[in-house]
């Protein structure tokens, strides 16, 4: 059963600002199911944008929360293992839960009956040759990018992907992909980047160099930018991303 919960830390909540902006380009409407939602961050964005969401996540407890921040969704307490909808989804959202689970294949072949005819799984797991992942192994911190670390077994990684092994996967359930990709560029771990998001040095004095825009704070800025080389730097970002079809 999996019971990882979505991260809401200030830097995954900054995260979650990119993945749902690649997320929209990649769904159709307007019926909308986001696993694994968490406090409903995410699935508050989805809501935005599409006429019907339903977000499902095993914590009582987080969906509580999601439910006061998305109140246009509807929620359903459950494991992904156990949920069984009666209605089909134009597009089901699968954003950092492959990497967590055991029976991935099975699992992934269960979801995709619950699609309307042409809809989309939209897939996103952390990419194991990301640049900070890189800058580890020479550091000597992994031994390579696909070893878990202290804090991925802290969160419940089973394993990391990269385009290839996703594919694979994805394949053996009886999927396609479609489009794919890779988003954000990560210099550091994801505590540091946490570190970074609330450090002092942001606030300066300095806020006016290089802009005048003093409603975004210099993380923010950072975090765009680093968004933006991503694009120019794909094969280096920490999301993999893609948009899965069913295979006719």
């Amino acid at each position: 059963m999996m019971t990882w919960e979505r991260r809401t830390e200030p830097f995954e909540r900054t995260l979650g600002k990119y993945q749902v902006e690649k997320a929209i380009e990649l769904c159709k409407g307007p019926k909308i199911l986001d696993l694994g939602c968490g406090d409903g961050m995410i699935t508050k964005e989805l809501c935005d944008h599409f006429d019907y969401v339903v977000g499902v996540d095993a914590s009582r407890e987080q969906i509580e929360l999601a439910r006061k921040k998305a109140k246009k969704a509807i929620f359903y307490v459950s494991s992904i293992e156990d949920f069984d909808p009666s209605e089909r989804f134009d597009s089901i959202l699968l954003f950092q839960i492959l990497e967590h689970l055991n029976d991935l294949i099975n699992v992934l072949k269960r979801i995709k009956e619950w699609l309307n005819e042409d809809g989309y799984i939209v897939i996103q797991v952390p990419n194991a040759l990301s640049l900070n992942r890189r800058i580890g192994k020479i550091m000597g911190l992994i031994n390579d990018c696909y070893e878990l670390t202290p804090y991925d077994i802290k969160v419940g990684h089973k394993r990391f992907y990269d385009l290839d092994l996703l594919k694979k996967d994805v394949s053996a359930s009886g999927l396609k992909i479609k489009q794919c990709g890779r988003i954000f560029l990560k210099p550091l771990s994801n505590p540091q980047m946490e570190w970074l998001c609330n450090c002092e040095l942001w606030n300066s004095g300095e806020r006016g160099w290089g802009g005048d825009d003093s409603s975004i704070s210099w993380s923010e800025r950072y975090c765009d930018a680093l968004y933006a080389i991503g694009k120019e730097l794909p094969e280096y970002c920490m999301v993999i991303y893609a948009q899965c079809v069913v295979v006719e």
